[in-house]
C-alpha cells in the first residue's frame, strides 16, 4: 500500500508542477511577450492590447485618439508581423526587434527589416510579477 501511496504522491506533483508551468506563463509574462502584444497593438491600432500591456505610469495616455494621429498610414495597409523577432537585453532592460516586417500598401508587397522601422529597443519594466512595456516618448496622462 506505501508504494501505491508513493505512486499516487508523485502523480498529483506532476500534475500540480504542469498546471503551475501553465499558469505561470500566463501570470508571469515574458519582456519578449509584452513587447511582441505591444507592437502587434500598435499596427492594429488596438488601445486594449496596448493598455493590457502598458505600464501604469503610461496606461492612461494610450487612447482611441492618440492612436488616431498614426491611424492614416497604418489603416493604408496590411501588415504582416510574423516574421519579426523579439529578443530581451537585461542590461538596458528592452527588447529589441528584428526579422522582417511585410506590408502591403496600395496593392504594393514590400518587406522591411524590422529594426529600421522600430530602431530603438522598447524598454520595459516589472511591476508585480507582470512585465510592462514602458515607453520612453511622452504621453499624456
Amino acid at each position: 500500500m506505501k508504494w501505491f501511496n508513493r505512486i499516487a504522491f508523485i502523480i498529483l506533483a506532476l500534475a500540480f508542477l504542469l498546471v503551475f508551468a501553465m499558469l505561470s506563463r500566463i501570470i508571469f509574462n515574458s519582456p519578449a511577450d509584452v513587447a511582441k502584444t505591444f507592437i502587434e497593438g500598435m499596427f492594429r491600432l488596438d488601445v486594449a492590447a496596448l493598455q493590457s500591456v502598458t505600464c501604469e505610469a503610461k496606461r492612461a495616455g494610450i487612447t482611441d485618439e492618440l492612436l488616431a494621429e498614426s491611424s492614416k498610414s497604418l489603416t493604408s495597409g496590411a501588415f504582416d508581423l510574423s516574421g519579426v523577432t523579439y529578443i530581451y537585453n537585461d542590461a538596458t532592460s528592452s527588447v529589441s526587434v528584428g526579422g522582417i516586417i511585410r506590408a502591403t500598401v496600395n496593392g504594393i508587397a514590400m518587406a522591411y527589416p524590422a529594426n529600421t522601422l522600430i530602431p530603438i529597443g522598447i524598454p520595459v519594466v516589472k511591476e508585480g510579477f507582470r512585465w510592462r512595456v514602458c515607453p520612453l516618448y511622452p504621453m499624456p496622462g
